[in-house]
């Protein structure tokens, strides 16, 4: 701070006699003279400590990428996310994480469940090209995937592959606010579990995770299926 202050009372100064020199010559004790450099002086310190925030800010995902890339260990929600990525290929990971790290743990959530809905997009156009992971996280191309997919012209083969077409997916965040989900049964719910939760728990789809406030799942379920088990808070499998 003591930096900021001298470096900002000298921009003031200089300030102070670029624009004002009439003012420059007169008394110290002139009231408009000491009212016009407080207000230079104010705006100055102002965009410093803004511009010494930006760059701290910067210098602090950049050291967090720095440690993962020397010890090779990445957090919990990004390795799954990686790891589902459908094409890895001359991916950078370390610039991933950092595009990653510029995300709200919502925008994080929601790029990591989008993955299923871009991967079979991607398999209904198999010379459509993968673009980089860190693209997508950077240009919030996850968002485009919240929602299914459109089938590809000519339409889909519903019974290949293991799992149901994308259309069945259900919209996004189809529970919020909806008085029908206390009527569905422990037998839809597990239906939809086996179906969805294929690695991180959706909460697009199923709600908060178990274990945590908010979680639609009955008591009983979560206890039969071990799912506070299973999942960790963050809606990661556990290893």
């Amino acid at each position: 701070m003591p930096e900021l202050c001298n470096q900002a009372m000298h921009e003031a100064g200089c300030d102070l006699l670029s624009r004002a020199p009439g003012l420059a010559g007169a008394s110290r004790t002139n009231e408009r003279f000491r009212s016009y450099l407080g207000r230079v002086f104010e705006t100055r310190l102002s965009r410093l400590e803004e511009a010494q925030r930006e760059r701290s800010a910067h210098e602090a995902i950049a050291s967090e990428v720095v440690v993962a890339r020397r010890s090779h260990t990445y957090p919990e929600a990004f390795e799954a996310f990686w790891s589902a990525y459908p094409d890895r290929t001359n991916n950078s990971k370390p610039k991933a994480l950092e595009a990653w790290k510029r995300l709200t743990l919502e925008q994080q959530n929601q790029a990591t469940v989008s993955l299923s809905n871009f991967a079979q997009f991607l398999r209904d156009r198999p010379d459509h090209p993968c673009i980089h992971a860190e693209r997508y996280l950077k240009h919030h191309r996850f968002e485009g995937f919240l929602a299914a997919p459109p089938p590809p012209k000519g339409g889909r083969d519903a019974g290949s592959g293991p799992h149901p077409p994308a259309s069945q997916r259900p919209r996004p965040y189809w529970w919020r606010n909806n008085p029908n989900v206390k009527h569905l049964t422990p037998e839809r719910w597990r239906k939809a579990i086996n179906e969805w939760a294929n690695g991180t728990w959706p909460v697009d789809v199923l709600g908060p995770v178990p274990g945590t406030e908010g979680c639609l799942i009955p008591e009983d379920l979560i206890q039969e299926m071990r799912l506070t088990d299973v999942y960790t808070e963050k809606g990661i499998k556990r290893a």
